[in-house]
């Protein structure tokens, strides 16, 4: 059921609609039509070409729209809408048509044969020139020879019949290799006051150049200065700034954990990719107005390039930026002003919440067109001070495809101004100072300083006027937003955007361009479609919990991680022994470096009777949490079993069998466990798959591996195991020492990822047998840190060092 405040604006929009029929044909657009395309033009071009025996296929052809400049401003403010369309119909005003350049690709500084064409809207060729080298050797003529040339050759094939015009000058330029001479002929006009000019000129005996021109008076010019290029050059320079601002908010609101990436992010390929289409629909007119030394087809491909990579990807970021912090302002304070686009991108485009706000757009769209085109109507009268000239929109005519051009420029300006100036804007300041009526003066400001982004629908003549327009204009857009929501903003500016365009492209007399019109008409009616499905539909659509961020939900799950492994570091590290036990005879030291996070390095020391001692050094596979909570399970496994006999391989075997019912089966834990007699000096060992250990000795050259044979704990759960391990006695005789390490030691990398291997680990142990066995620890630390550099520690690094002293 539409409510009755809903029928008000439908009745309201209706009126506007049936307004824009009744006045348009009353306005400058209507005037300002463009009946032949593009490749009609260009085919009149090559065809006159043919007649004067120039090949054009031999050419690159680069055409765009040709709209006016400052003469259709100087028509519109002397003869006003009616006038206009007068001159414009009476094909007396060489405003608007095609204007084409046949060249090769080919430097700037190199002399060249190159043609420009002129060929108005209505099929007139109206403009010819020819430039050759001045070197270039043509038979020449007389003076009189050449004017009869010239004089032919302009009613040949313009239609202008000269003898209505003086000859007011001629020139005579007498080149190396040819002669030339230049004429003009002029035509006094006094509505509006001006010269009508013909020019032409002789190359030698060809035809150089012809030319149909209307030159405003001089008293007149400074009125039609453009004004506008200082304020799009501030407006540049801001927009620079205001990006820069936009990024720095952005990385002080995602480091305080306040964006949502999400939406941000979809804005950003969206816009990238549809500005990029847009970009390719509009190559013809690519470049037009910059100059380089290069050739044009090199200079379009230059600034093509440069257009869609660089200037596309910064103001893609600077939506993503302007967002992303309007956003985490807006969804604490106005969530509702988000509610739209929220069903936008959960799918839900027929719901009431965005089938209404976007109908809403519309509708403030069509009663915008109506006041645009009244506004022409009035303001563009004869001799008026202000005055409104849309002969810009003509750009739409230099994409291959306009009504493509047009949705696509219109969703890429409208989402560029809505986000980045009026949301941006409106966001940062109501959260500051929570006043709508200042947000609404900034949003002004946004709109004059970053003009140069904003979505401006065509505006007069008088430059401090416009100031004043773009102000309200912005202000009213902020407006429109703080009382509806933000895609009822989009909507607007979009629809306008497409209105705006359709007023030029209609053209009864041109099928391409009624068939393009026709094509606006479609989008723009997909708005009440949408609105009628929604009413039909009745489901409306409410987002009650937006949730975190996502890299916030990252962040604090790493947190967590980090904290948990925190905890279990500390409690791997106060299980392991506080200090090495002292014993007669012997020197014990012992070290343990935890990696980045818990791991599952082990070693301990039981205590025995008869003089007995047990030494343990383990190293549980895997990392984190489960690693040391394994390792925990065998230190208690390991202390209960070892007191109770002393045979090395009768404990491991114990406690493989009580680790291979608990741990997982892709878990297994590598060990040696000895028993030493302090008062034999005999050290009886077993080896479960752990590194083995190195015994060195002051009468030996080199140290010995201690490798007796067996498997990890808990990969068998009993007589495969027992078979393999085996048990083994040294003697320990004075100056002897073993070394238990991990691997962390032997498989330490640096940045080139080389290991520091066992050859390096058991050459620092050969060189050092003689130092004490702390001394000896730290030896062989400062030599592994040497050999990683800053390369981080990837691996436990445990370390037991025993020494017979006496």
């Amino acid at each position: 059921m539409i409510s009755f405040r809903a029928r008000i604006w439908i009745m309201i929009a209706l009126m506007s609609g049936a307004g824009i029929l009744f006045i348009y044909p009353y306005t400058t657009y209507d005037a300002i039509r463009i009946n032949i395309t593009r490749e009609e033009a260009e085919k009149k071009a090559k065809e006159f070409l043919n007649k004067i025996d120039i090949n054009a296929g031999e050419f690159y052809i680069e055409t765009t729209v040709e709209r006016g400049g400052r003469n259709s401003g100087y028509l519109l403010q002397k003869s006003g809408n009616e006038g206009f369309a007068e001159k414009i119909e009476a094909g007396k005003m060489p405003l608007i048509g095609w204007q084409m350049s046949f060249h090769k690709n080919i430097t700037a500084f190199v002399p060249q044969l190159n043609y420009r064409i002129f060929i108005s809207s209505d099929g007139k060729l109206l403009w010819y020139d020819r430039t050759i080298p001045d070197t270039t050797a043509i038979n020449s003529l007389s003076k009189s020879d050449a004017l009869t040339l010239i004089e032919n050759f302009i009613n040949k094939f313009t239609g202008f019949d000269v003898s209505e015009f003086q000859l007011t000058k001629s020139k005579e330029d007498n080149l190396s290799q040819r002669i030339d001479y230049t004429f003009l002929w002029e035509k006094e006009e006094t509505n509006p006051p001006g010269t009508y000019r013909l020019s032409g000129k002789v190359q030698g005996n060809q035809v150089g150049s012809l030319g149909y021109s209307f030159e405003i008076p001089d008293a007149e010019k400074a009125l039609l200065e453009d004004n506008e290029a200082l304020l799009i050059t501030v407006s540049a320079i801001i927009v620079f700034f205001l990006f820069q601002f936009a990024i720095f908010l952005f990385m002080k609101k995602y480091h305080e954990g306040e964006i949502w990436l999400k939406i941000g992010v979809s804005f950003f390929i969206i816009y990238y990719f549809i500005s990029f289409v847009e970009l390719i629909n509009y190559w013809p007119a690519v470049g037009e107005g910059i100059v380089t030394p290069t050739g044009i087809l090199t200079k379009k491909i230059i600034v093509f390039i440069v257009q869609g990579f660089l200037v596309n990807f910064i103001m893609s970021s600077l939506i993503f930026a302007g967002w992303a912090v309007g956003e985490s302002l807006t969804r604490g304070v106005w969530s509702s002003k988000l509610s739209g686009i929220d069903a936008f991108m959960k799918s839900k485009i027929l719901s009431l919440r965005s089938g209404t706000s976007y109908f809403y757009g519309f509708i403030i769209a069509v009663i915008l067109g109506f006041t645009h085109l009244i506004s022409n109507y009035f303001m563009n009268t004869p001799n008026a001070y202000i005055f409104m000239n849309p002969t810009n929109m003509l750009s739409v005519f230099n994409s291959f495809i306009p009504a493509l051009y047009v949705v696509t420029s219109g969703f890429t300006t409208a989402v560029l101004s809505s986000i980045t100036l009026t949301f941006f804007a409106v966001a940062i300041t109501y959260d500051k100072w929570k006043s709508a009526k200042l947000s609404v003066v900034f949003g002004g400001l946004f709109y004059v300083f970053g003009v140069v982004i904003a979505f401006v629908p065509p505006a007069g003549n008088v430059f401090w006027l416009n100031i004043l327009f773009f102000f309200l204009l912005g202000a009213f857009f902020a407006i429109l937003y703080i009382k509806f929501d933000l895609l009822t903003l989009l909507s607007t500016q979009f629809h306008l955007y497409i209105l705006l365009s359709a007023f030029v492209l209609f053209n009864p007399d041109n099928f391409f361009y009624m068939l393009n019109f026709a094509g606006l008409l479609l989008i723009l009616g997909i708005a009440p479609v949408i609105y009628i499905l929604s009413l039909m539909k009745k489901e409306d659509f409410v987002l009650e919990d937006y949730g975190v961020p996502s890299h916030i939900k990252r962040i604090s799950e790493r947190e967590r991680m980090q904290k948990e492994l925190e905890i279990a570091a500390k409690v791997q590290l106060s299980l392991l022994p506080r200090e090495a036990p002292k014993l007669d005879s012997y020197e014990i030291s012992c070290l343990s470096l935890p990696a980045r996070e818990a791991g599952g390095d082990y070693y301990d020391f039981v205590k025995l009777e008869k003089n007995k001692i047990g030494i343990a050094i383990g190293d549980v596979s895997g990392k984190g949490i489960g690693a040391a909570i394994y390792m925990t399970l065998t230190k208690g496994i390991l202390q209960a079993h070892a007191e109770e006999n002393a045979s090395p391989k009768s404990v491991l075997s114990k406690v493989n069998k009580l680790l291979y019912k608990t741990i997982e089966k892709n878990s297994f834990v590598s060990m040696i466990y000895a028993v030493l007699d302090t008062t034999t000096h005999k050290m009886i060992y077993s080896r479960a798959g752990h590194n083995p250990a190195i015994m060195g000795s002051d009468r030996e050259i080199a140290s010995r591996f201690l490798k007796s044979k067996g498997i990890a704990l808990g990969l068998e759960y009993g007589s495969i195991f027992e078979q393999a391990l085996s048990e083994e006695e040294i003697n320990f005789n004075v100056g002897d020492e073993i070394v238990l390490y991990t691997d962390g030691f032997t498989e330490a990398m640096n940045n080139k990822n080389e290991e520091y291997g066992e050859i390096r680990f058991t050459g620092i142990i050969n060189e050092n047998l003689e130092k004490p066995a702390r001394e000896l620890i730290n030896i062989i630390l400062e030599d592994v840190h040497k050999f990683t550099g800053n390369h981080p520690q990837h691996d436990d690094m445990t370390i037991v060092i025993l020494k017979r002293i006496r």
